[in-house]
């Protein structure tokens, strides 16, 4: 019995180290396999954001070679027919929220609207907003190469764009509007504060 007990105490100081050694080499195991997969994360995020890059180069791309050629007629129809619809009609922009007045010459010139290559225009305006809106492009790098020329573009076409809105067409080019009309509203903003507090500095100080 007492050499039984022994034995028994020998095992017991025998398997403590034992178990210290495994349970630390199933520790290490551990934090390896967790800093691959965090390894495996980082890389997958990043290759995604290089993807989203280059979609939105090549989508800023487009927008020189193919839609501004499209504006550009466009523009040249509406000169032709003497249209000052866009010019006359009213926009208001109040944070998400657009407001427009529909101000026509005369009933001929109502007609003569919906015989411009609007919808040209729109649709391929709507296929380039659309990478933006849904992600699979980055807004950001696009904003700083078009975001001024897209906004100017579409703030002119707004008394059309909103009428057919309605009839739910064309949600992301006016979506990727406010993003980027918003951005730019409030760069103006930082500007001017910045403007206004070099001025103020440069004021001579009174005694």
């Amino acid at each position: 019995m007492e050499t039984i007990k022994l034995i028994l105490e020998l095992i017991y100081f025998i398997s403590g180290p034992l178990l210290l050694v495994v349970a630390w080499k199933g520790l290490k195991q551990i934090i390896e396999a967790r800093n691959q997969v965090e390894e495996t994360k980082k890389s997958r995020v990043i290759s995604s954001r290089r993807e989203a890059f280059k979609i939105a180069a090549e989508k800023c791309e487009y927008y020189y070679s193919h839609i501004i050629p499209l504006q550009n007629t466009l523009y040249k129809e509406i000169d032709n027919k003497k249209i000052t619809f866009f010019e006359n009609s009213e926009v208001v922009i109040e944070g998400d929220k657009i407001l427009t007045k529909s101000k026509y010459a005369n009933d001929e010139e109502r007609e003569l609207i919906w015989e411009l290559p609007t919808l040209e225009v729109f649709n391929a305006m709507e296929s380039f907003a659309i990478f933006f809106t849904s992600g699979i492009a980055d807004e950001k790098v696009a904003f700083l190469t078009v975001g001024n020329t897209y906004c100017f573009s579409v703030r002119r076409y707004l008394p059309h764009l909103m009428m057919l809105s309605d009839k739910g067409s064309y949600k992301n080019i006016l979506a990727l509007f406010i993003t980027w009309h918003n951005r730019i509203e409030k760069q103006k903003l930082e500007q001017e504060k910045k403007r206004l507090r070099i001025n103020y500095l440069k004021q001579p100080k009174r005694r």
